[in-house]
């Protein structure tokens, strides 16, 4: 082998080993992208206030949708200023209208919309066939039949979500709200 031919076959090594090095260094950078994508995926839909002791809400779509019945439901996620406490509303289309069932680790509920009003409700029977219930100790009874009917006529998806948003939290009992 002549000195060129030396010079030649070290220097397609040197490109080798260069080509995986960047290869390793390409793939680096885009899994470290793709985690950043994924924790700043839940960017906010709406916001607003509660005037409660929660403090302003901020409105997500949530990264994984609640599954009912094998069906998976659009879900916004609701975060609240002065409190860790997280809402999800599930999305669920009805023949009227839409159905917003609300689960967080205080109080389960739905909202429902029938085309004339939206309000508050306990959990219809197939959903408590789905083991969703809503806990009577958890739940301010006054405050409930002062939802039953927030709104006349239809709301769009989003104006819903951030009229449960507002409402909720005084669904919950103050006694469990000050235990956070």
């Amino acid at each position: 082998m002549t000195d060129i031919n030396k010079v030649r076959f070290k220097i397609e090594i040197i490109k080798t080993k260069l080509f995986k090095a960047m290869k390793k260094v390409l793939f680096a950078v885009l899994l470290i992208l793709g985690f950043s994508a994924a924790s700043f995926s839940e960017e906010p839909v709406a916001s607003g206030k509660t005037h409660s002791a929660l403090g302003a809400y901020t409105i997500s779509i949530a990264d994984n949708p609640v599954t009912i019945n094998g069906q998976q439901l659009k879900t916004y996620v609701i975060s609240y200023q002065n409190s860790p406490l997280k809402v999800r509303v599930a999305v669920k289309n009805d023949k009227k209208c839409k159905n917003y069932i609300v689960l967080s680790d205080k109080l389960s509920i739905q909202y429902v919309c029938n085309g004339e009003y939206f309000g508050v409700q306990m959990f219809d029977k197939p959903l408590e066939k789905e083991g969703f219930t809503t806990s009577d100790e958890a739940l301010n009874r006054s405050e409930y039949f002062h939802q039953k009917l927030i709104v006349s006529g239809r709301q769009d998806e989003l104006l819903s979500a951030e009229l449960i948003a507002s409402y909720f939290p005084m669904l919950i009992k103050d006694n469990l709200m000050a235990k956070e």
